[in-house]
């Protein structure tokens, strides 16, 4: 079994009532989550998942608009010497665009979050 799929199964695992859609194209993998789970997923991810995802790559946003949800806030996480990926998406309408900060997590998202 692929590494992704074993970490998708153990997310599914451990977080049940959580994990949203699950897309692939192009051997990334994108999975939604709600905002509030953000820092109880990325947190099992970097400790308790094997592989582990350690290295946050990237935090950026997308604006959907006219969409509701409009804006989507994407997190991409490396697990080394793996090299598998993952993508997390966390949905936000226009009426509360706040997030988590995963600074506590992951040091180097600081940056990102001050865009």
């Amino acid at each position: 079994m692929a590494q992704i799929e074993i970490t998708l199964n153990k997310l599914r695992e451990r977080f049940p009532n959580v994990i949203g859609a699950i897309y692939e194209f192009r051997g990334e993998t994108r999975v939604t989550i709600p905002r509030d789970a953000l820092l109880d997923v990325t947190r099992f991810l970097r400790d308790e998942c094997a592989p582990r995802f350690q290295m946050l790559l990237d935090i950026t946003a997308l604006d959907w608009l006219p969409r509701e949800p409009r804006f989507d806030v994407l997190y991409y996480l490396l697990a080394m010497p793996e090299n598998t990926r993952i993508r997390l998406r966390v949905q936000l309408s226009s009426a509360d665009t706040n997030v988590p900060s995963v600074t506590s997590i992951y040091p180097g998202a600081n940056f990102y979050e001050r865009e």
